[in-house]
């Protein structure tokens, strides 16, 4: 009892006790505000790709998809409704978006970081309803894009309201709201560690965490884990086969990690660039999402596999 008082000597308590509560409601809500961003994604993906363009699109194994390798085939019924869904999609997102909350436009993780790092932690109450509604819309009718960003953004949304009723710190609520980016992640992907290590790390430029986040993190995404696999399933999104690890392979492994280097630097200065370039199109930015979407949903007509998060081709 000697060496256990020693070693918990100085510890408060009531602090982890009141860090316990924060994460665990966090969680809960970040796993409900997941659960509804994927029905609505799922639901607008059926109305507008399914039933509309006649698109049927493979999903990865653990939403329902087939792990067979090789045995989906390509199905598209009406491809010349592709620019025509698509815009209307960004034209319906745009005008959400920048009639509502402009700070809900683009991918959502650079708005989490800017409110970490210059709004106290602070996020309109309004950016993760409308966040929710408009990425629904714009990955269900057909833009190429994943859940990553959008998910991240609604769970720190959540939080810092959370952060906000409860009058916390501004470093409170700055710890709270990437506590929810990462729960949202690790609840819709069901990958709660990864989900927290996302939140602790993608704050900076250099390899570094913050480390107050780590352990409320954890917790915040294994409860939204749980909340989202008792609406959903528990099954991790990509099926993988049994296969046998050697070390002799880890040069391979190495190899083709800087192979890939050069491209993820070149995609990241090609999206900046991009967005960049349609901020200083002199056009009212509530069209530009429709413009976008146009030559996406012309780009669809001859690559229908990049339709939507892909996530299925992906298992394939």
């Amino acid at each position: 009892m000697d060496i256990f008082h020693r070693l918990f000597e100085g510890v408060e308590v009531r602090y982890f006790g009141r860090w316990l509560f924060y994460a665990s409601v966090v969680g809960v809500v970040a796993g409900l505000g997941a659960a509804l961003f994927h029905f609505l994604l799922k639901l607008v993906s059926e109305i507008a790709l399914v039933s509309g363009v006649g698109y049927i699109f493979p999903l990865p194994a653990g939403e329902g998809g087939v792990t067979i390798s090789g045995s989906i085939k390509l199905i598209v019924k009406h491809k010349w409704l592709f620019p025509i869904v698509t815009t209307l999609g960004g034209l319906l997102s745009g005008l959400l978006v920048f009639l509502f909350a402009p700070e809900a436009a683009g991918h959502g993780t650079d708005a989490v970081i800017e409110a970490f790092h210059r709004h106290r932690g602070a996020i309109r109450p309004i950016v993760p309803i409308i966040k929710t509604i408009a990425s629904a819309i714009t990955i269900g009718t057909g833009g190429s894009a994943g859940r990553e960003g959008p998910i991240a953004q609604i769970g720190a949304g959540f939080a810092s309201q959370l952060g906000k009723w409860l009058k916390l710190s501004a470093r409170d609520k700055r710890i709270l709201i990437m506590c929810g980016a990462g729960a949202g992640i690790g609840a819709i992907f069901r990958a709660p560690l990864g989900g927290a290590i996302f939140g602790a790390e993608v704050l900076y430029r250099q390899a570094d965490f913050e480390a107050d986040v780590m352990v409320p993190a954890i917790i915040t995404s294994i409860f939204a884990y749980i909340v989202f696999g008792w609406i959903f399933n528990f099954s991790p999104i990509f099926h993988t086969f049994p296969f046998e690890f050697r070390v002799k392979e880890l040069p391979y492994f190495g190899m083709l990690g800087l192979f890939l280097v050069p491209f993820g630097f070149l995609y990241v200065k090609v999206f900046y660039k991009t967005r960049d370039y349609f901020d200083s199109l002199p056009i009212p930015s509530i069209f530009k999402p429709a413009i976008g979407a146009f030559f996406m949903g012309v780009l669809l007509m001859f690559l229908p596999e990049v339709a939507g998060t892909s996530y299925g081709w992906l298992q394939e």
